[in-house]
């Protein structure tokens, strides 16, 4: 025999309740954070966007960090950039929002559900595959004077 909850009673039971699992508080879960790396031309950011309880997000801005970027002109029709300083300044971004800024809030790693990336793809990194180290800054492809 099953109660009208589901749980199955056995004969005598009448007066006892059905198991229930327990069930966690939503504000016992805590937030949950979609995470975006932008690491563009111009400069390296991290974002999180919280996540409503329906699994949504507004695209409310909950926590970034951004670090310009250093460039070099070597000529006037191209831009360079250090490939190291530009991984370090996304390593760095990270860092801040997931170590200082999200458990001011709160939070924690754990509560970053997943993260995206958009990266610089109009630019070339050349290495040296057995050292896997770069050899030269990075040329930035752009182009001067077009409307």
């Amino acid at each position: 025999m099953t109660s009208s909850e589901g749980a199955r009673m056995e004969p005598g039971d009448n007066n006892k309740q059905p198991e229930q699992k327990p069930q966690q508080s939503k504000s016992s879960e805590g937030k949950k954070y979609i995470g975006a790396i932008d690491q563009g031309t111009s400069s390296s950011r991290f974002i999180l966007f919280p996540i409503d309880e329906d699994s949504t997000t507004t695209g409310t801005i909950c926590s970034q960090k951004e670090i310009p970027k250093i460039t070099a002109h070597g000529k006037t029709e191209w831009v360079e950039q250090c490939p190291e300083a530009i991984f370090q300044s996304v390593v760095d971004c990270i860092e801040d929002v997931v170590g200082r800024i999200l458990p001011a809030k709160g939070g924690s790693a754990e509560d970053i559900l997943t993260v995206g990336i958009t990266n610089q793809r109009e630019s070339t990194i050349l290495w040296d595959r057995a050292t896997g180290k770069d050899i030269f800054f990075h040329f930035v492809y752009h182009l001067f004077g077009l409307p």
